[in-house]
């Protein structure tokens, strides 16, 4: 049982939907719905059944365990043209967040945070990080997805991402 999410858990999550809610692009992940209620936070996306681009590019045992969850199993390398063609596609992605207004910065592009479709179709996810620049909103940072800025501990996150905060303290 984890403790009811705060009261600022539930305003930055409400912001980063705000994001979501009026982006729409072929690149982006698009968010299919979300729970704000105290019981538990949500944000509810498509399955990536290709993965993360990392896990398609280094191939490790432990990528691999996750792509086998998603029912990819025994992916082979990534062509050069797939490679490129997932960059240009997150790019496009990036592109059409900086073309909003207010613009969009995501702050977290990584890896990890491209996923694949069955086809290798590129999508950039986690704007958890996003930060909305211009207007009245250039200086709010939105964090739903950093679990350190929630007070209760989503039932996602590592547990030992709070260890370490509660020791420092």
């Amino acid at each position: 049982m984890h403790p009811l999410p705060s009261y600022v858990c539930i305003c930055v999550l409400s912001k980063q939907v705000n994001i979501l809610t009026r982006s729409s692009h072929p690149n982006l992940l698009p968010l299919l719905g979300y729970c704000t209620d105290v019981r538990g936070l949500a944000l509810v996306y498509p399955l990536a059944a290709g993965g993360n681009f990392e896990d398609r590019l280094m191939l490790s045992a432990e990528g691999l365990g996750r792509l086998q969850l998603l029912g990819c199993n025994s992916p082979g390398p990534l062509s050069w043209q797939i490679r490129c063609r997932v960059l240009c596609e997150t790019l496009r992605a990036l592109t059409y967040l900086h073309s909003l207004r207010p613009q969009v910065l995501h702050l977290d592009v990584k890896p990890s945070n491209i996923l694949l479709d069955e086809r290798c179709h590129a999508s950039l996810s986690d704007a958890g990080l996003a930060k909305m620049v211009g207007g009245d909103t250039s200086s709010a940072p939105h964090t739903a997805t950093r679990p350190e800025a929630c007070a209760a501990r989503p039932p996602f996150s590592a547990p030992s991402i709070f260890a370490r905060k509660s020791q420092a303290r």
